[in-house]
C-alpha cells in the first residue's frame, strides 16, 4: 500500500534530519505526516490534492512530495537526503534502543556505520563512552545482533 511506503519515507527523512541535527520543527513535521498518512483509511493515490491538503500535517510542500512519489515512484528530496549521511548509518536505526541521535554520536565518535562495526565496538566495550549508552544497553545490542545473525542463518 502506498500509504505505508510514503510513511516509511517520511519517517526515514525525519531520522536523517535528526542525524544531521536539522530544524526540530521540520523533523516533527515529517514525523507527524508519516503517522497521519499511515493511519489513513484510504490510499493516498486515491486522494485528490485538495484531500491530501486536508490531512493534518500535510501542507503544499509535503503534498507535492507525495504527488512526485505517486507519479515517479521516487522522491528527489529523499534521495538527496540519503546521500547526505554515510552509507549504512541508517541500518543502525534498526537496532532497538538506538535512535538517530545515538547513531550520529556512534558515527562521530567511533566512526561506526555498519552493524559489524557496531558489534566490534560493543564487544570491545567502547560504546559505554557514548552518551545514553550504558553497559546494559551494550549487552542488549550484542544480544540483538546475535539474534539477527541466527535468523539470517536459517
Amino acid at each position: 500500500m502506498k500509504n505505508q511506503e510514503i510513511a516509511r519515507i517520511f519517517s526515514t527523512m525525519a531520522d536523517i534530519l535528526e542525524i544531521k541535527e536539522d530544524n526540530i520543527f521540520k523533523i516533527r513535521a515529517y514525523r507527524r505526516a508519516a503517522l497521519n498518512i499511515e493511519g489513513l483509511s484510504r490510499s493516498v493515490d486515491a486522494l485528490s490534492r485538495e484531500e491530501l491538503l486536508e490531512i493534518p500535517g500535510i501542507g503544499a510542500e509535503l503534498a507535492a512530495k507525495i504527488g512526485e512519489y505517486l507519479q515517479t515512484g521516487s522522491m528527489h528530496a529523499f534521495e538527496k537526503l540519503k546521500g547526505e549521511v554515510p552509507p549504512g548509518l541508517l541500518t543502525l536505526l534498526a537496532v532497538p534502543g538506538l535512535g538517530p541521535g545515538t547513531a550520529r554520536l556512534l558515527y562521530e565518535q567511533l566512526h561506526v556505520t555498519t552493524l559489524d562495526q557496531l558489534e566490534q565496538a560493543a564487544r570491545a566495550h567502547r560504546l559505554a563512552g557514548i552518551p545514553g549508552i550504558r553497559e546494559k544497553t551494550e549487552e542488549n545490542i550484542l544480544r540483538w545482533i546475535d539474534t539477527v545473525k541466527r535468523e539470517k542463518e536459517r
